[in-house]
Order: C-alpha cells, then sequence, then structure tokens
C-alpha cells in the first residue's frame, strides 16, 4: 500500500522499461489514464483493508494515498456506489 502514496507516472514507467509518454499513449489506447489506474488501485487496495480489519476510515485512506477522508470516501462510493463504512458493513454481514 505504501506504493500507492506516492506513486508517480515516471516511476511506473521505469518500473516498466518504457518512456512515461510511451505508458501514456498505451494506457490511451486501452482507454484509460495513468490517473485513473492509480484511483482503481488505491480503490482495491482500500477494498482489501476494508475486508480485512478495523482500521479507521482515515488510516485506510491516508494508507492508500487519498489526501483526506472526503476524498477518500468520494472516490469509493464513485467507483463502488457505496460509502467505505457501507461496504465494511456489508462485508461483515454476509
Amino acid at each position: 500500500r505504501a506504493d500507492l502514496k506516492d506513486v508517480s507516472l515516471q516511476r511506473v514507467a521505469a518500473d516498466l522499461g518504457v518512456a512515461p509518454r510511451s505508458l501514456q499513449r498505451d494506457l490511451a489506447t486501452a482507454g484509460s489514464t495513468f490517473r485513473l489506474e492509480v484511483r482503481a488501485a488505491r480503490i482495491e487496495a482500500a477494498k482489501e483493508a476494508l475486508a480485512r480489519g478495523e482500521d479507521k476510515l482515515f488510516s485506510i485512506a491516508i494508507d492508500v494515498g487519498f489526501a483526506s477522508l472526503q476524498a477518500f470516501s468520494d472516490a469509493f462510493v464513485e467507483a463502488t456506489g457505496e460509502r467505505p463504512s457501507a461496504y465494511r458493513a456489508r462485508l461483515r454481514s454476509e
């Protein structure tokens, strides 16, 4: 999760052995952007953290790279259709 806090296009491109612009082009060809991919990875990491345990929502938000609880909650609702607390409660009830 720590990798999601300070992720950058340049670092990811270097890790993949491609130029940053090539990575952007490849993502565009696939109908995505670097920002969307990072956001999706952060949401997935948050889902895993919510399923695992009792961490406070603020801690999860910061751990996966969101600047605030509000930014995390808004992104989570946009991606999943439910608030992080509701997602966690639903998992617990299943």
